[in-house]
């Protein structure tokens, strides 16, 4: 064989070897393509599963909030009506003790992204947009409503050892009569009942100085827990819209 066909036969060789190797990198490329693919849209999915559960958490965390905070805003007042109090049916479920000598935390359902930051698979979500807004509400947003959460705890203690110290019988009284509708597996406690405390811890309200302070400064930290939730809602919801507008992609 001479050399002219030597040639072309290893060329030929050579050319079939690179091709094959070419192709074999293409089909591994799209399906690895494919899998990633496949791989974004489930994490998105799940993701979304969760943003859900999160909304329900929310919803409640926003209306406890908020009643509480109606509340400290109504002891605050020179205001004797009481009975006009509990008019509304979302005030039906105020907590006047939670309201004063305790607090509402704060602890979403956040057990798949906290699995998706420590496994890496975050970087998998390919929305710019979505990691950014995800990282301001576990970080800053949710710093944010911890930090004056602390602060309401602060304070409760202080009103908590007022109580104690200076009215220790209706402090009694109330969380007796808590104690006794836990026991009985009652989540509330009947209005009357409730008038009954608000009337009381009203009336110290108005001869008590230091219990009024005590109230505008728990009320500036459970306002400010309630700006920063009502702000993580607002990145839930944005969250959301992109994840469900993937979803039909």
């Amino acid at each position: 064989m001479s050399l002219k066909k030597y040639f072309i036969k290893y060329t030929f060789e050579i050319i079939v070897i690179v091709m094959g190797i070419s192709i074999s990198f293409f089909i591994e490329d799209i399906r690895q393509k494919n899998e990633l693919k496949h791989l974004t849209k489930d994490l998105q999915k799940n993701l979304l599963s969760e943003i859900y559960q999160i909304e329900n958490y929310l919803k409640i965390r926003l209306e406890g909030f908020d009643n509480d905070l109606k509340i400290v805003n109504f002891l605050k007042i020179n205001d004797k009506k009481s009975r006009n109090f509990f008019n509304s049916e979302n005030e039906k479920n105020i907590n006047i003790a939670a309201a004063i000598f305790n607090y509402r935390g704060f602890s979403p359902p956040v057990s798949f992204y906290n699995s998706l930051v420590n496994d890496g698979k975050i970087r998998y979500l390919e929305s710019s947009e979505i990691k950014t807004k995800l990282d301001e509400l576990h970080t800053s947003i949710t710093y944010f409503i911890e930090a004056n959460m602390e602060d309401e705890i602060t304070v409760l203690n202080k009103i908590v050892t007022h109580f104690q110290n200076n009215y220790p019988s209706i402090y009694i009284e109330i969380i007796e009569t808590i104690s006794t509708n836990a026991f009985n597996n009652s989540d509330l406690i009947d209005n009357t009942q409730k008038l009954k405390f608000l009337e009381k811890i009203k009336l110290i309200s108005s001869t008590d100085p230091k219990f009024k302070s005590l109230l505008y400064e728990k009320g500036l930290a459970m306002n400010a827990k309630l700006d920063g939730l009502k702000i993580y809602i607002d990145n839930i919801n944005f969250i959301k819209n992109i994840l469900e507008e993937k979803q039909k992609l």
